[in-house]
């Protein structure tokens, strides 16, 4: 009988998504910051003035600075990015504030659990609530591909995404095959992070059809993880549904093109392999996590927290927002900023 561990799906109100705030307020990472510091972060929208890329971008992404920002044009917010190359990379097409902390996996508080011998995590690729499912094709052949190997464990479950619970992606195929499926993400979970870490220090196998955070977070909490298996893409029809991408559609050609891809089949070579052959790679997992780049409780919220003036400006904005005259409401804004 396994006994798995899991913080219970804690559901919070998530920051309006736009294009200035992007996705920091997903799965619970400002409520995690506040927990790792110990002090709360001074405003209701405290995005205002910093971006935390979401999900694990990896160093292919160095190919446009848009692929790190999410698309973000304001350069003079503080983009936190996972390593001190991206944070160089940043800087020298003019985000002058970009700086390196980490992903905010690396902050999630310690766990104790045991590492169930012989298990396995099936995790794969996920979409977001409301993507178009799949012709079935691509299910099914995942599932072909998986059945041969499961006779090496000795536990075999599935993790979803909440997006794929939402628009029943995987659900039937992992039901018809009696494994027990785990509910994954959920980006309005405050435990959403914390979930993932018990759930990978309590694993031993994780295999994917595909690369995503999970994948990086799988490798740095000491996981066996493969990528194996026939390869699914979200199509390019549904990123152009988040207006990140839907603004700049060139971007898109970027994620999916060769160039990109050739150099993250690379960097992650060791991982294509058999669900039963593969090894443990930690360093791996800590440079995709950005683990060099933690900062201490004091150095990350010094980094979160604004300067007196960035708070007076916003509550002045606030203050103005009444004001329906648009030309008149812009040129009140460039006064304020220009006094600070």
């Amino acid at each position: 009988m396994m006994n798995l561990l899991l913080p219970k799906i804690k559901l919070y109100k998530r920051h309006p998504e736009n294009r200035e705030f992007g996705y920091t307020d997903t799965y619970g990472s400002l409520k995690l910051i506040e927990n790792y510091s110990g002090k709360p972060l001074p405003l209701k929208r405290p995005i205002d003035w910093f971006y935390w890329t979401h999900g694990c971008h990896g160093p292919w992404r160095m190919v446009h600075p848009g692929l790190l920002t999410g698309n973000v044009k304001n350069k003079t917010l503080k983009y936190l990015v996972e390593s001190k190359e991206q944070e160089l990379y940043l800087k020298r097409h003019g985000y002058k504030n970009a700086i390196a902390v980490g992903l905010p996996i690396i902050y999630v508080k310690d766990v104790q659990v045991s590492r169930i011998p012989n298990s396995l995590l099936i995790m794969p690729s996920h979409t977001l609530q409301g993507n178009k499912k799949l012709d079935q094709e691509a299910y099914d052949i995942y599932i072909k591909f998986l059945k041969p190997y499961l006779k090496y464990f000795d536990v075999v479950k599935v993790c979803l995404h909440q997006g794929c619970l939402a628009n029943n992606m995987w659900v039937d195929e992992f039901t018809a095959l009696g494994i027990d499926i785990i509910e994954g993400a959920h980006p309005e979970d405050e435990n959403a992070l914390l979930r993932q870490k018990y759930l990978f220090k309590q694993f031993d196998y994780v295999t994917s059809n595909n690369w995503g955070s999970h994948v990086a977070y799988a490798l740095f909490f000491g996981c066996k993880l493969s990528i194996a298996g026939p390869y699914t893409e979200m199509p390019k029809k549904e990123y152009l549904k988040q207006h990140k991408w839907a603004e700049n559609p060139e971007l898109v050609d970027l994620l999916l093109g060769k160039e990109m891809n050739d150099y993250k089949l690379k960097v992650l070579k060791n991982t294509y392999i058999a669900p039963h052959k593969v090894q443990t790679d930690v360093e791996l997992g800590k440079r995709l996590v950005g683990y060099d780049s933690k900062k201490t409780p004091e150095e990350l919220i010094k980094i979160l927290r604004p300067k007196a003036s960035k708070i007076a400006v916003y509550y002045l904005t606030k203050l103005l927002s009444h004001v329906r005259n648009k030309s008149l409401l812009s040129t009140l804004k460039r006064r304020i900023l220009s006094r600070i």
